[in-house]
């Protein structure tokens, strides 16, 4: 499904998000239009810190940054960032969590064998949809940082799982609806999608899409849109994860505008979005799309870094789990550094 395809309606303002879902009765990965929205409340939203926890890599062979934080802990090397921990049985992975800027605390060599260490970390941890939710008979474990970069493996790791409680879900609004057949049907008999989602298409002022992301299709009301005609504001009651910072709205209203078109055009927004809140948004593509030169920009340390556009230069690749977000089997994702965590990638 193409975008500009339905990127325009007739009213005196624009289209602005598509609402897509996958066209059940159509061809495999056929894409539906569900809604044309004109607004979204909700869109830009900090995530709730998780809660800090200390876990203990067991039997632990280091590797990379993590051997670098152990050797000299009391350094800036102690701060690893965000990790991904791997859990696999005999043959293959069965199960992946995600350690948020995960710190290392203290370590002690490994009782079983002096050759292995015993690492403290301290992280926020979120375990990945699916995978397994005991340890298999004969477990290994590997950890990951940034870039897909093995940080070791190890033989167990104390705390992994401990029983956590869902985050609570952050309601969006979608307004100024144009609802299809397919949301009318939900909105009809809403507790049938409780559990289904979409994704939510954000376009440019040309009607190409700058970044797509997942929510739920849980609806919590809907009713006559603010912007009045025959629209309707619909209230998600999950706007999804990995939602694009409230400190990043300059840097999306200028991609609205269109692509970057000369070298550190995005450099101002550098000191007031951060390197970790510009959002996930989409590379450019096809013919008209800017170069790379085009799109990188220069911090106020003078150091060069790729902008929100780019996903190539700061890709982190890592396998997806079957059952995800991301679909079945194994893909590989991309994420911009200046971007949200790593998360399993939309297909």
């Amino acid at each position: 499904m193409q975008s500009k395809d339905h990127a325009v309606w007739d009213r005196s303002f624009p289209v602005k998000y598509l609402l897509v879902r996958e066209d059940e009765e159509g061809e495999d990965g056929e894409e539906e239009l569900w809604a044309r929205c004109a607004a979204v409340e909700g869109l830009f939203v900090d995530p709730v810190p998780l809660p800090r926890e200390v876990l203990t890599l067991r039997g632990c062979a280091p590797a990379g940054s993590l051997r670098d934080a152990m050797i000299r802990p009391e350094a800036a090397a102690g701060l690893l960032g965000d990790m991904l921990v791997e859990l696999s049985d005999d043959t293959q992975p069965v199960g992946w969590w995600e350690l948020m800027d995960a710190v290392v605390l203290a370590q002690h060599p490994c009782r079983t064998d002096p050759s292995l260490v015993d690492v403290m970390m301290g992280a926020g941890v979120k375990k990945l949809e699916g995978g397994v939710r005991t340890p298999p008979a004969s477990p290994r474990f590997e950890v990951f940082t940034g870039m897909n970069a093995t940080a070791g493996h190890c033989l167990a790791v104390d705390g992994l799982f401990t029983p956590r409680q869902e985050p609570a879900k952050i309601p969006m609004e979608l307004i100024g609806c144009e609802p299809t057949e397919p949301l009318l049907s939900v909105l009809r008999r809403p507790s049938r999608w409780e559990r289904a989602g979409a994704e939510l298409w954000t376009l440019d002022r040309t009607g190409r899409t700058m970044a797509r992301h997942f929510v739920g299709l849980g609806i919590d009301g809907a009713r006559p849109s603010v912007l009045g005609g025959a629209l309707i504001d619909i209230t998600l009651t999950d706007g999804g994860d990995n939602r694009p910072s409230p400190a990043t709205r300059t840097v999306w209203e200028s991609w609205y505008q269109g692509f970057p078109t000369a070298p550190n055009q995005w450099a101002p927004y550098v000191s007031q979005a951060g390197p970790s809140g510009s959002g996930s948004l989409s590379r450019p593509r096809g013919p008209d799309a800017p170069t790379a030169r085009a799109v990188s920009t220069t911090s106020t340390a003078g150091t060069s870094r790729t902008c929100p556009a780019c996903t190539a230069r700061w890709a982190r690749r890592s396998p997806v789990p079957e059952g995800t977000s991301g679909g079945g089997g194994t893909r590989s994702g991309t994420a911009c550094a200046a971007g949200s965590a790593w998360r399993p990638p939309s297909p």
